[in-house]
């Protein structure tokens, strides 16, 4: 709905191997445009579905109308409050997580 709707989605994970995983899995379900961002990825360009690690979640600021973050429980993410900043202002005022 809310790609539907024209706003920006990210699901992201503080795994590389996951977010590889996640994006081969979306670009059969989903027919619009996907990034995918991680350290050695290619350069970003808007698309409404982004997949991305959490560390590339800094290079946002209020962008995204919905975050998703997958393996919370995980290194690096857990207990990282960099990553917590980066989550917490890579979404919308408005937006959801």
């Amino acid at each position: 709905k809310v790609i539907d709707d024209g706003g920006a989605v990210c699901l992201a994970s503080p795994r590389i191997d996951v977010c590889l995983e996640l994006y081969k899995r979306l670009q059969k379900d989903f027919a619009c445009d996907i990034a995918l961002l991680h350290g050695e990825s290619e350069p970003y360009f808007r698309t409404p579905l982004v997949v991305a690690t959490t560390h590339q979640l800094l290079k946002f600021y209020h962008a995204f109308d919905l975050l998703i973050v997958d393996e919370v429980d995980a290194f690096p993410y857990i207990d990282n409050t960099i990553l917590y900043y980066a989550v917490k202002n890579s979404v919308k005022e408005d937006g959801l997580k």
